[in-house]
């Protein structure tokens, strides 16, 4: 199984999103390509693709539903998303 890194990503991605109203925690649109999620976290495109590859095995991300189970996301992440203080964020 892939390490914590891309669940965390993924769970942050969401609960952002989800604060900015632009979608849910178990689903939401991330316009970003492979080479720009390695640019971002330091392995190169290629690390990305198996990556996601396995997350996708592991049913943690779907094409279509990014976070198929959040809960099980969150807890193989240690996912608490307190640290972005998104009550102090005005919901749309």
């Amino acid at each position: 199984m892939p390490g914590k890194l891309w669940p965390h990503l993924f769970c942050e991605f969401a609960r952002r999103l989800e604060s900015a109203g632009l979608g849910t925690a178990d689903g939401y649109e991330l316009p970003m390509t492979q080479e720009q999620l390695g640019d971002a976290t330091g392995p190169t495109a290629v690390h990305v693709n198996r990556t996601l590859k396995g997350l996708a095995m592991d049913g943690l991300i779907e094409r279509e539903r990014r976070i198929p189970d959040w809960e099980r996301s969150r807890t193989i992440a240690g996912f608490n998303e307190t640290y972005l203080h998104l009550d102090q964020v005005a919901v749309r």
